[in-house]
This record gives C-alpha cells, structure tokens and sequence, in this order.
C-alpha cells in the first residue's frame, strides 16, 4: 500500500512537470510564430498582436472542443505530435517565402498554421486537467494552472531574454520539438496502462 502511494505520488509530482512543460511549448510556439510573422512582414508590434490575438482566441476554441474527453491521454499524445508537424511546417512556409519559393498566399498559410495551432494549444490544458484528476482524484483546477503559469513564465523569459538571441529561430524550433517528443515519450511510458495502445 504504501509503495503504491509513493509511485502515485510520483507520477503526480512528475506530471505537474508535464503541465509547465506543455505551458512552456505553447508560449514559446506563440512567440515562435509571431517572429516568424515578422520576419515574414515586418512591423513586429502588428504581427506580434495579430499573431497573439489569433492563438489566444483559437486556443478557447480548443479548450472548449477539448473540455470533456473519454481518452484524454491519447488525445493529448496526439495533440502534441499534431503540433510538431505544424510548427514545422509554419517555419518550412516561411523559409520557403524568404528563398522566394512560395510567395502566393503566404499570409493565409500563416494564418491558419496559427489558429491551428492555438486550437491544439488550447486543447492540451482541459485534457492535462482530465489527467491529472485520473492521477490526483482530489487534485483542484488551481493546481494545475498553477503550473500551466509557471511554464507560460519560464516560456516568455526564455524566448525574450535567452533563446531566440543565442539559439536563433532554427535552434528554438528544435528545441520546441524536441520537448514535445520529450512529453510524448514520458506520457507512453509513464501512463498509458500496460497493453494499451494509441
């Protein structure tokens, strides 16, 4: 009994982790997006308020698509691998227009990589709190915005102070993937029961 509540405990304590880090991912995807807008089409301000004003508005149409869901943990593992494709791909379009490989209906392309991933953005918190009530049955929304804060915090002053100086658009763009797969590995690992597949 008390070896299964360590490992509960645990598992809970480490999954708070994943809360902050999906946090993080989806702050640093939000910045990540509004520079490449930029670069794209100058005026940073603009782009930068176009570009948060589009994620935050698709991420409530994601989180309320998302609010109840039978399989949270599979949604959410399928989520976050829909979300490396398509922050790829919203930096593949804007490399392809810097090479003036692809200039027609670049704007719309972007506009659309950004709703789509402010949707899956938004979708990843009513499914992190799903799991985290399967993990912790008295666990309270406050906890897990909690760490849903911490992680948009540490993801803005990365980004600002840190990341995109030392690491350029390219070196954040790896390092955003990789976490995801980061999550995704853990959550197979870590809690998809024994026997169960996606």
């Amino acid at each position: 009994m008390g070896r299964s509540l360590t490992l509960k405990t645990n598992r809970t304590s480490q999954f708070n982790w994943v809360i902050a880090f999906a946090a993080l991912n989806g702050m640093l995807s939000e910045f990540l997006l509004a520079h490449l807008m930029a670069l794209t089409w100058g005026s940073i301000y603009k782009q930068y308020a176009l570009t948060m004003g589009l994620f935050v508005l698709s991420m409530g149409f994601g989180a309320w698509k998302f609010r109840s869901s039978q399989a949270a943990l599979r949604s959410l593992i399928k989520i976050l691998m829909a979300s490396i494709f398509f922050i790829v791909l919203a930096f593949a379009f804007t490399w392809a227009h810097s090479q003036h490989l692809f200039s027609e209906n670049i704007l719309l392309a972007q506009l659309i990589l950004i709703l789509v991933l402010g949707f899956l953005s938004g979708a990843e918190l009513p499914l992190l709190e799903q799991i985290q009530k399967q993990l912790q049955p008295i666990s309270s929304v406050s906890q897990v915005l909690i760490w849903d804060y911490l992680g948009m915090a540490m993801g803005s002053l990365l980004f600002g102070f840190y990341m995109l100086q030392a690491w350029g658009v390219l070196g954040t763009l790896i390092f955003i993937c990789c976490l995801h797969i980061v999550m995704i590995g853990w959550l197979l690992l870590g809690q998809l029961p024994k026997g169960e597949s996606l």
